[in-house]
């Protein structure tokens, strides 16, 4: 495991067979979201297998999260590459990619298990949630 930590802002990255997972804690903002994609260059640059972003531990994120998870899909797509999201149904990160329209875009999936083995526990939007 390779753990990259600055003031405030942890990724933890592990290894499932050919998945890699990239596991950030804390908030993704203007300030913290040039770290993850520091940390997350490597993998999208060097390996070759799907992606996980396990953002479960993230208590917010803003648009430039949403834009980093643009960027890193449109990268993989590229490379005929899976990119998984995971999220805490109902939390933050889930309500703000279901407001923007990316649930229907992102794979997004409600547990690490779920994302690394592509499975089918997929997040939709909620019922209540408008898009814009």
């Amino acid at each position: 495991m390779v753990q990259y930590e600055t003031e405030g802002q942890v990724a933890d990255r592990l290894r499932h067979h050919d998945v890699v997972v990239l596991s950030p804690h804390g908030e993704i903002d203007l300030e913290t979201a040039p770290l993850l994609r520091e940390a997350l260059l490597p993998v999208l640059e060097r390996e070759t297998g799907p992606v996980v972003l396990d953002l479960s531990e993230v208590a917010f994120m803003d648009s430039t999260g949403v834009h980093l998870l643009v960027e890193a899909l449109r990268r993989l797509e590229l490379q005929n590459r899976r990119l998984a999201i995971v999220c805490r149904e109902g939390g933050q990160v889930h309500r703000l990619l279901a407001v923007v329209g990316l649930l229907d875009v992102l794979t997004v999936h409600c547990s690490r298990e779920s994302g690394v083995a592509g499975g089918d526990e997929r997040l939709r939007p909620e019922p209540n949630v408008a898009t814009v």
